[in-house]
């Protein structure tokens, strides 16, 4: 604790003496007009636009669109986006069932607006998700194949095209309840190619040939876009949604899952963890060679069943994978009830398209040893410390997980008498579990190459697990989200502050590589200002700043988030994760922080990274950094020992944010009313 009452020192003394050389407590030299922040603004132009979602109408679905903050059903498959600032870029149409066929719409449709040539009325089909980010050439072949033309593929009125739609859209649905899709438009890409060379000129297309073929590309390739792994559905091709609604509605639920990343064959079971009484002996399975295995379970309601734990109690379900024939192979992987029941309400195949952790992987079972180790595996403290996990202590994740991979992919050997399967070798190589650094020690395996994280995090299914920290939002709606951002914005001023600090890279680490950084960001209608500040060494002088830079933002706050589509396959995603306050009775002042999710996801290669960071809203903490050696040292000499480890900027994030946060949650003790 020693760390941070120095730097709340420091804090204090800047704010509350604000002597000293270049004791300024404000960014003079980047103002802004307030008038003109969201939420304030009153010179911004609004548009709504009228958007149609197609197969048959897609009904009581969501709309999200870039550029457009809200939607509205008005009508038979009909919707209004509201309050966009400019014309949308790409629509979404979630959820929603299809109307009359008693199909639920599970994976969503997307309209890339630019290939259409429309400035409104814009129709979302089946088809203009498959040519979201078609090229010209792709979608004048599919034109020609059909004798139509391009501009009839991107409406619902032509009747090749129209026959078309429920064959296309059945792929897609079928594709992904059945599949650890991650790559959404890489998958459609695939399905795009299927369709151009099965498809004749009559419009004439089988179902059932291109589901066998995506599958099998998908198995050839997990790391493609996934690995769709639904038994061959039964498809009527005259009535290919026909069929998707038998499966829809069976009376039995699936769950579809994978062994991963190096796929083998294992026996799968499950348990209650909140009640260890409890055995499911009849729900076991057994994956392939690809590592996919499914689960049936009946709606038995009787107390004790499985669906019946599942519908009835807020319990917490693990998943435990070991290896045919090497029982030491031992992965697992936690599951909600509540999110089962959710999902289930959904839909009865589930999938690792809408639950990740049916992905039994080394990252679940890194994360449910860790949190096994700090008492936190059970249902009432699950999702809070997996979140936690996830946004601060990912790189020790990567590393435990690294110490599995290193067993099973390169058969290191164990060097702990103690651990009979890999999963005890994690917990058992955890030290300081209730300190902030939580150590991982590696040398329980003859281990010592950084290429096994590597590895990891450059997966495409394994990043999008790694990166998921939707589990602690689940009950929370995107309206919800939005709200809180909003709210977060309003509080602050719209503008934040983020800090860093780091060495050089490549550089000795030594004071004079050695730098702090802040970004003060503003939030306008339309774009982001930011402006980037560094100090180096022990330096207190003013801050040295790049340019300003404006980011285009294409806000729709679907998920709570400003989200910008950047060089038109990158999206950028942020959401409020927490927020803390504390008041200083002196200053009669409240200062805010907020933890924030910055998410990335790349629509060409399908990774997805996240960034938690930590921002302020007062310009005050940023010049508490920039005085912080002259007035203690001995905190900035703490401060770079945080650092010193990491030798690349991405690494360090999370020993900050963890150093932050640590802070954060003691400031209200340091300015009890008995201290100064």
């Amino acid at each position: 604790m020693k760390k941070y009452l120095y730097l709340l020192s420091t804090i204090s003394a800047s704010l509350i003496i604000g002597c000293g050389d270049n004791s300024s407590v404000s960014d003079q030299d980047y103002s802004y007009d307030t008038s003109s922040i969201f939420g304030y603004s009153q010179n911004v132009t609004y548009k709504n636009y009228i958007v149609k979602a197609v197969d048959d109408p897609i009904i009581h679905a969501t709309v999200t669109a870039t550029n457009c903050e809200t939607s509205e059903e008005i009508g038979d498959g009909e919707y209004l986006l509201k309050k966009c600032v400019a014309k949308p870029l790409y629509i979404e149409i979630k959820d929603g069932e299809i109307k009359d066929k008693n199909v639920t719409q599970t994976s969503p449709l997307l309209l890339n607006v630019s290939k259409t040539g429309k400035d409104d009325d814009f129709i979302v089909t089946p088809l203009t998700t498959i040519l979201a980010n078609a090229s010209d050439e792709d979608i004048n072949n599919l034109a020609d194949k059909l004798g139509v033309s391009k501009e009839d593929l991107f409406d619902a009125t032509n009747k090749k095209v129209k026959n078309l739609l429920p064959k296309v859209n059945s792929i897609i649905i079928a594709s992904n309840s059945g599949g650890a899709i991650t790559n959404k438009m890489k998958f459609l890409e695939v399905v795009k190619n299927e369709v151009i060379n099965k498809i004749d000129s009559n419009g004439s297309l089988n179902v059932k040939n291109v589901l066998k073929d995506v599958k099998k590309k998908s198995m050839n390739k997990p790391q493609l876009f996934g690995l769709v792994i639904m038994d061959d559905p039964d498809i009527n091709n005259d009535d290919p949604l026909k069929s998707l609604s038998s499966l829809q509605n069976s009376n039995k639920v699936k769950l579809y899952g994978l062994v991963f990343d190096k796929s083998f064959e294992a026996n799968i079971s499950i348990k209650d963890l909140d009640d260890t009484n409890k055995t499911f002996d009849n729900i076991k399975a057994t994956s392939d060679k690809n590592g996919a295995w499914s689960l049936t379970i009946d709606e038995n309601k009787t107390k004790g069943s499985l669906y019946y734990t599942i519908m009835n109690e807020d319990n917490l379900l693990q998943l435990t994978a070991v290896k045919d024939n090497n029982s030491s192979i031992k992965l697992t992987s936690t599951i909600t009830t509540k999110k089962l029941k959710s999902l289930i309400q959904q839909s009865k195949l589930i999938s690792p398209t809408k639950e990740k952790n049916l992905i039994i992987s080394n990252i679940t079972t890194a994360q449910d040893a860790i949190l096994d180790e700090k008492g936190a595996l059970n249902s009432k403290s699950y999702e809070n410390n997996l979140s936690e996990l996830r946004v601060y202590y990912q790189d020790k994740v990567v590393k435990a997980a690294a110490v599995i991979k290193s067993v099973i992919d390169e058969n290191a050997s164990i060097n702990d008498n103690n651990a009979n399967d890999t999963y005890e070798l994690v917990k058992n190589s955890i030290s300081n579990v209730d300190n902030a650094n939580l150590d991982i020690n590696t040398s329980v395996v003859d281990y010592n190459s950084t290429s096994l994280e590597d590895n990891i995090t450059n997966d495409t299914i394994l990043s999008h697990q790694l990166n998921d920290i939707s589990n602690k939002k689940v009950e929370n709606s995107d309206q919800e989200q939005k709200d809180k951002f909003q709210e977060m914005a309003k509080n602050s001023g719209y503008v934040f502050y983020r800090l860093l600090a780091y060495y050089k890279e490549n550089k000795p680490k030594t004071d004079e590589n050695f730098v702090r950084e802040y970004t003060k960001i503003i939030v306008y209608p339309s774009h982001y200002k930011t402006k980037t500040c560094y100090l180096e060494n022990n330096s207190t002088d003013d801050w040295n700043c790049d340019k300003s830079k404006i980011i285009e933002n294409n806000s729709n706050f679907s998920s709570g988030a400003y989200e910008v589509n950047k060089d038109n396959h990158t999206i950028i995603n942020y959401s409020l994760d927490f927020n803390s306050s504390y008041h200083v009775n002196q200053l009669n002042k409240n200062y805010d922080y907020y933890g924030v999710i910055k998410s990335e996801t790349d629509s060409i290669s399908g990774k997805v990274t996240t960034e938690p960071m930590i921002l302020v809203n007062s310009y005050d903490v940023v010049d508490a950094l920039r005085r912080l050696p002259k007035e203690d040292n001995n905190t900035f000499n703490e401060l770079k020992n945080e650092v010193k480890p990491y030798d690349k900027k991405s690494d360090i994030n999370y020993a900050l944010n963890r150093w932050i946060k640590d802070f954060i949650d003691n400031v209200d003790s340091y300015f009890d009313n008995d201290k100064n």
